[in-house]
């Protein structure tokens, strides 16, 4: 008796029903003059690990083709459902469904929940024709929380209000609080033959904090639209606008080796593997900063600003693996090598070009001024430092005016003398 779920996400589903029939007018060849009873003593479904059950034994009694529920309640744990109404083949359905679900229930039913709780409260009705029936209705969701498998963060203090017919539903509003931050969704599901046939909602979001690397923390405001996917397996996309509040880049530069040309690396650090069937939604988001991105790490301490004449700046792929297109340029910065400070040029740039990863590509200059302290007639070099490349593979060059050979270069860079003054002090190579 109960329709198969396959394809729902919810669990497998079983029933029972136990009773009488007592027909005494027409039959099953002459449904539109039957006449009797239905009593049901017992009514189970289950889903999952839930079960539902009648309350007390329904009831429905049956005059000239039409068939009138005295009594029908059932119950599953903290939650009810009551059904009234008539039903006939010539007038068609009449029926109206209450009911309250404890939304705890949910993580038994589908693994798309780990944790819920809250109320959530439903009141149907169903008209028309049995073969095309019409739905009627409105949801309200009261006082909730749940913690989604697709999300990392619990969402808390939940609340909305939806009405539906059988061809269109409409999400007056959905609100909640995710990540210390508000989200406001809105929006409409378009039906057809009782299965969505298109959604879009849009979706507004205030002071969200997330950490979606670990050494990368961003504090966003959204202005976003989701759609359904037009082709079957298809992804949702997000699309729209991110207004950046604060955001800190805390991922290590990888340097090593003790020579410029040991710090000249190809290999890839090793990547974490990932699953694309675990993917909710598809990204494509261009990035707008209300404040400079902040670089703080091993290398570099700087800000850096979206050079949107360009290309401007957009995250790009799904929530399971997701990348950054755009550049950066440096307002302003030091680089750290060798214990010394380089202050960086103006128009140094962090390219991003991967949509799979963030991936900064360096392209930086800085410039540091050697000088002996207390004698103002001892030579001076200025050094340029170029940094090229990725986080994984990246090249540092330096130049110094007047020139000097790499080996003197560094030598300054290290302990403030070159190989000539070494030699004149007599400390050896």
């Amino acid at each position: 008796l109960v329709p198969s779920l396959a394809g729902t996400g919810l669990g497998a589903a079983s029933g029972r029903v136990s009773g009488a029939v007592l027909v005494t007018a027409g039959g099953l060849r002459d449904l539109e003059h039957a006449g009797g009873r239905v009593d049901l003593e017992t009514v189970e479904v289950t889903v999952g690990d839930v079960r539902v059950e009648s309350v007390v034994p329904v009831r429905v009694a049956v005059e000239d083709g039409t068939a009138r529920i005295e009594r029908a309640r059932f119950r599953a744990p903290g939650s009810q459902l009551r059904v009234s109404g008539e039903a006939s083949l010539e007038r068609g359905l009449g029926l109206e469904l209450d009911s309250e679900i404890d939304l705890s229930l949910l993580p038994q039913i589908t693994p798309a929940v780990r944790e819920a709780e809250g109320t959530l409260r439903l009141a149907l009705a169903l008209t028309g024709a049995f073969a095309d029936p019409e739905v009627f209705g409105e949801a309200t969701l009261e006082g909730a929380s749940m913690s989604l498998t697709a999300l990392a963060a619990p969402v808390e203090d939940l609340h909305g209000h939806a009405t539906f017919t059988s061809r269109r539903i409409l999400i007056e509003e959905v609100a909640a609080r995710i990540s210390g931050g508000d989200v406001l969704v809105r929006g409409e599901v378009v039906l057809e033959r009782r299965a969505i046939e298109r959604w879009r909602l849009h979706v507004a979001a205030e002071h969200l904090s997330f950490e979606p690397l670990e050494g990368i923390a961003v504090t966003f405001s959204a202005d976003t639209t989701v759609t359904g996917a037009d082709e079957v397996g298809g992804l949702p996309t997000v699309t729209g606008e991110l207004v950046v509040e604060h955001f800190v880049y805390e991922r290590p530069i990888g340097l090593g080796g003790a020579t410029l040309e040991e710090l000249t690396r190809t290999e890839r650090a090793e990547t974490a593997t990932w699953d694309p069937g675990l993917a909710s939604v598809a990204l494509d988001l261009s990035v707008r900063a209300d404040a400079p991105f902040v670089v703080s790490n091993n290398l570099v301490q700087g800000e850096l600003s979206i050079d949107s004449e360009e290309r401007g700046f957009r995250f790009v792929g799904t929530d399971q693996r997701f990348g950054a297109i755009g550049d950066l340029r440096f307002d302003r910065g030091t680089i750290y090598f060798r214990n010394t400070a380089f202050d960086v040029r103006p128009g140094g740039l962090v390219a991003f070009d991967s949509d799979t990863s963030i991936d900064p590509r360096f392209d930086v200059r800085a410039v540091t001024e050697i000088r002996r302290s207390g004698d103002l007639t001892a030579p001076s070099w200025r050094i340029i430092l170029e940094a090229e490349g990725t986080r994984d593979a990246l090249t540092l060059t330096t130049h110094s005016d007047p020139d000097l050979p790499q080996e003197d270069i560094l030598l300054l860079l290290a302990i403030g003398m070159t190989g000539a003054e070494l030699e004149a002090l007599q400390i050896g190579d």
